[in-house]
């Protein structure tokens, strides 16, 4: 296989590494601007109970948001505009890389999580909290399949 053939998934693979850190930047700053409320006592565990700063939540999410968006339109984009049939042929390659790097995400922001929160620590409402550690992953899955797809059915 020839460079030519390489450059869509390696244009991919450094959209993705520019992304992530980025990404786990904002889930940061989504956790680490969390407001007490008290601490909770049961059976087996004890700890402390955290609230969301919706502020920051949002300020977290839009972060996410615009840097997926215009990393894809400033850098991807053009990158992938000539690559049509080129992509079409590796798709699959395409698909499972995204696969990986939003396994990566997952794990990168679980870390995040554990590490600001650790074991004893709730986060109230739980539903921010998973839709941050599951769902930008998924959200950053999926963009990247429509990325590849549309990509690879525009003829040059």
């Amino acid at each position: 296989m020839d460079n030519t053939k390489k450059r869509p998934i390696l244009d991919e693979v450094i959209f993705l590494l520019g992304v992530i850190p980025v990404t786990v930047g904002a889930a940061f700053l989504q956790f680490a601007a969390r407001e007490y409320e008290g601490d909770y006592s049961g059976f087996i565990t004890s700890g402390s109970v955290y609230r969301f700063n919706t502020g920051f939540y949002v300020l977290g999410l839009l972060v996410f948001l615009v840097v997926t968006i215009l990393s894809y339109c400033l850098f991807l984009r053009k990158r992938l505009d000539g690559a049509g049939e080129i992509l079409k042929n590796q798709l699959a390659l395409f698909i499972v890389i995204a696969f990986l790097f939003s396994l990566v995400l997952f794990a990168a922001l679980f870390a995040v999580c554990f590490l600001l929160m650790g074991i004893s620590i709730k986060m109230k409402p739980e539903w921010m909290n998973y839709f941050t550690v599951f769902g930008w992953p998924i959200i950053l899955f999926i963009f990247m399949v429509a990325v590849g797809v549309i990509h690879s059915r525009t003829n040059e």
